[in-house]
Formats: C-alpha cells, sequence, structure tokens
C-alpha cells in the first residue's frame, strides 16, 4: 500500500530525476506539505523505502 507521500514522491520523479534536497524543494514550492504527511526529514527515508521496494532506483 502506498501512502500520499509516496505518491507524491513517485509523481515528482516520473516528471524527471531528482535528489532528495531537489525533491524537498519542489514539495515545498507547491505545497504539497499543505496536504500530505511529507516533512523535509522523510523524504530521504521515503527514497530508501521506495527503493527497497524496488519502486526506484537510487
Amino acid at each position: 500500500m502506498s501512502s500520499d507521500a509516496d505518491i507524491v514522491v513517485l509523481s515528482l520523479l516520473a516528471e524527471q530525476p531528482r535528489h532528495g534536497y531537489d525533491l524537498d524543494r519542489v514539495i515545498e514550492q507547491r505545497g504539497y506539505r499543505q496536504w500530505t504527511s511529507l516533512a523535509f526529514s522523510s523524504v530521504y527515508y521515503l527514497l530508501k523505502r521506495l527503493s527497497e521496494r524496488g519502486l526506484l532506483e537510487p
């Protein structure tokens, strides 16, 4: 099962390759934090978890 944060990160990566800092910057600029449980400290954790699930490659 995917969370709203997983979907946000995967959708941003589908737009173009990004690193954690860039993901956080775009999340902030687009106001995604207003409706997701996505904090700055969780971006790298999500990237690792999504990678372990085989949903992305580092």
